[in-house]
């Protein structure tokens, strides 16, 4: 897994993937994707370019006292090979 670019806009700079980490290595063709990111913010998911479809969130915790969102994808499709996730 290749880590995300560097966001530009204000909105995202505070977005995270917190699982998987840079450089991990996945065994199956699937990973669960952790993101954190502002409670005001959108976010989407991609793989390798590729939209990922909302059904796979599975997860969604806000935190009131930091005003932060941490939702969790399930089954986020990989290929074979160096993958990109980005938000």
């Amino acid at each position: 897994l290749v880590p995300p670019s560097p966001p530009i806009s204000q909105t995202t700079s505070a977005v995270k993937i917190l699982t998987p980490t840079p450089d991990a290595v996945a065994d199956v063709a699937a990973s669960t994707v952790v993101l954190q990111f502002p409670t005001n913010a959108q976010v989407e998911l991609r793989v390798n370019g590729e939209l990922v479809d909302r059904s796979l969130i599975g997860r969604t915790e806000t935190d009131a006292s930091t005003n932060l969102v941490t939702q969790t994808w399930y089954g986020v499709s990989l290929k074979e090979g160096e993958n990109t996730i980005e938000f």
